[in-house]
């Protein structure tokens, strides 16, 4: 028999195909405040014949939830700024003298192809709201500055394909891609165009990356990458967070967070890292508050 909390719960699961082991830390996030937290996940499904609102001050949901033009001018140049530096870091890899791995040469080529097709996309809702990109922050420099110096092609593959994906392309992109759809539906139609386009290669990456921690003989260097670049990412969400506080989306923000960590361990125990994902999870929180 379904609980008060799967009742609440299915509908989202099902509109947003969510998968199922999200749903213990989605039950604590009701368990935290009730009432507001349960109405505010409703909100999300019962979307119908509710557009939201644009104005030159601030973006308003279907659901009522309200953010200043200056916030999402800068999430968004936040989403610029990763994909193109992951674009431009990419192109980088594929350029490598080092011929070893042709495969993962030309995987970064397409890669790199992808992330700009992304980013005009980025920069077209930019232009269509009527704002330049805003600079990036020193904790977004620094997630991208750590991916550049990776040297072995196993890490760049499980960085770039696995947690960089995991952390910031599912655990946010994706619900602010589903959250703002209906207030700016002809911009984001073409971000979805986009990423649709370029779905096969990204999940050639996850594989490529599946393969090689299935593969590797020393878990507790890809424990040790995936703690180190999983808290430079926490890092750049903490310096965010005064933009959900100003939304009144404190409790929602946390709670992707929460999930932008532990996605990508998820995945990493997946493909066969042994580890303790409470223990992970609390460990990189601390680290990323260093």
């Amino acid at each position: 028999m379904a609980s008060a909390y799967d009742k609440i719960l299915n509908p989202i699961f099902k509109k947003y195909g969510l998968p199922d082991w999200l749903r213990p830390f989605l039950i604590g996030y009701i368990k935290s405040d009730p009432i507001n937290a349960a109405r505010r996940a409703l909100s999300f499904i019962d979307v119908k014949r509710k557009k939201g609102e644009v104005t030159p001050q601030y973006v308003r949901l279907p659901n009522g939830i309200t953010f200043k033009m200056e916030n999402v001018v800068h999430l968004l140049s936040l989403f610029l700024y990763g994909t193109m530096e992951f674009a431009r870091i990419s192109e980088g890899w594929a350029q490598s003298s080092d011929h070893s791995n042709p495969e993962y040469l030309q995987h970064f080529t397409s890669v790199a192809e992808i992330q700009m097709k992304h980013a005009r996309a980025i920069k077209n809702l930019l232009d269509g709201l009527g704002h330049k990109p805003a600079e990036p922050t020193k904790e977004m420099r620094e997630v991208f500055s750590y991916l550049e110096t990776l040297q072995e092609w196993s890490d760049r593959i499980v960085a770039g394909d696995m947690l960089l994906r995991y952390s910031y392309g599912v655990s946010f992109g994706m619900p602010f891609y589903k959250a703002f759809y209906p207030v700016l539906p002809e911009y984001m139609r073409t971000f979805g165009k986009a990423f649709k386009e370029g779905f096969p290669e990204i999940k050639r990456g996850e594989e490529l990356a599946a393969g090689i921690i299935a593969s590797t003989e020393d878990q507790a260097h890809m424990l040790n990458l995936s703690e180190e670049f999983l808290a430079r990412i926490v890092a750049s969400i903490n310096s965010e967070m005064k933009i959900a506080k100003a939304s009144k989306i404190t409790n929602e923000a946390e709670l992707l967070k929460t999930i932008a960590v532990v996605y990508p361990l998820h995945s990493l125990e997946e493909a066969g890292i042994r580890l303790d994902m409470k223990a992970e999870l609390s460990k990189i929180l601390k680290m990323a508050s260093r």
